[in-house]
């Protein structure tokens, strides 16, 4: 199996892209800002606006997250690689299909569950089910992790940090936006911290992962080799 490296070359792509996305990104929050304050931008580049522009940007790249983690699994065959590549893969699925408010209205058709709460009685089975499966991911996350080698274990432990932001910025400054949602300036400054701060991880992450798939050896000339090495 060949070794994943864990950083990117000084100068590479990666490098290159990164700056890319970090320039488009603080451009989509200036016209976020712009379309706030005084209306000068189109609301598609309001970054909370289902289907606006900075949530499509978003897809992309977790889109691109987990094709970039299939390419290093297929060179790797890395058990925690596709651990990760499922984490990034539902979490796109349920951004862009709304899996986690699908289950909430159907436990509550249903079920009725926690009768008299309203629509506290959703965001209840939501958050349920989103501590479920992301338990589930994690588990996963880490058995397949305690069976990886070091450098493997390496790359892994970026992910935990990069995702780690990206559950701080969606979960916990999210949780502050609402208990803020008057359309004030506190608001308003959580808003861009949340839904910009996404953005933000979210490149590095694209930027890390291409690093990587930059630097890892092809496998199949890695076996050949290991293979000449056996006959000699």
């Amino acid at each position: 199996m060949p070794p994943l490296d864990v950083l990117p070359p000084r100068r590479s792509l990666a490098r290159l892209l990164l700056v890319l996305l970090l320039v488009a990104d603080v451009v989509l929050i200036v016209l976020h800002v712009g379309f706030r304050v005084n209306g000068t931008s189109s609301w598609y580049f309001d970054l909370s606006a289902e289907r606006g522009w900075g949530e499509a940007f978003q897809y992309l790249k977790q889109l691109w997250s987990v094709i970039l983690l299939a390419a290093a699994w297929w060179t790797s065959r890395s058990p925690v690689i596709v651990a990760w590549a499922l984490v990034t893969a539902y979490f796109l699925a349920d951004d862009a299909g709304g899996i986690h408010e699908g289950v909430g209205r159907w436990v509550i058709n249903n079920y009725l569950f926690a009768p008299g709460f309203g629509d506290q009685r959703t965001q209840l089975v939501e958050v349920l089910w989103m501590a479920g499966v992301g338990a589930l991911l994690a588990l996963t996350v880490l058995l397949t992790h305690r069976r990886s080698a070091a450098a493997e274990r390496a790359v892994s432990w970026r992910l935990v940090v990069l995702f780690g932001l990206l559950i701080f910025f969606g979960v916990i400054v999210d949780g502050l936006a609402l208990a803020f949602d008057d359309g004030g300036t506190v608001d308003q400054i959580l808003v861009v911290v949340e839904d910009g701060g996404e953005l933000l991880v979210l490149s590095v992450v694209i930027a890390y992962l291409l690093g990587l798939a930059e630097n890892r050896p092809d496998r199949r000339a890695v076996e050949a080799t290991g293979a000449a090495e056996r006959v000699d």
